[in-house]
């Protein structure tokens, strides 16, 4: 039972610290994106994004089964 109790709490811990370096992401990138004038209205890129939300969402699917 306490190794349960470690191991679970170690992954919560892991997950959390993970998390928050993906936060990371974000800072600057939008001004830098408005600075260089590049926008979603690219076809391309809407379709780029489409096609990464649905794969995104089948391997979702896919890991719960």
């Amino acid at each position: 039972m306490r190794k349960r109790l470690i191991l679970s709490l170690i992954l919560v811990l892991a997950t959390l610290f993970a998390a928050s370096s993906v936060l990371a992401q974000s800072f600057g990138l939008e001004a830098t994106r408005n600075k260089a004038q590049y926008g979603d209205a690219n076809i391309y890129v809407m379709i780029s994004t489409t096609i990464s939300i649905v794969l995104s969402v089948a391997g979702l699917v896919f890991l719960a089964i």
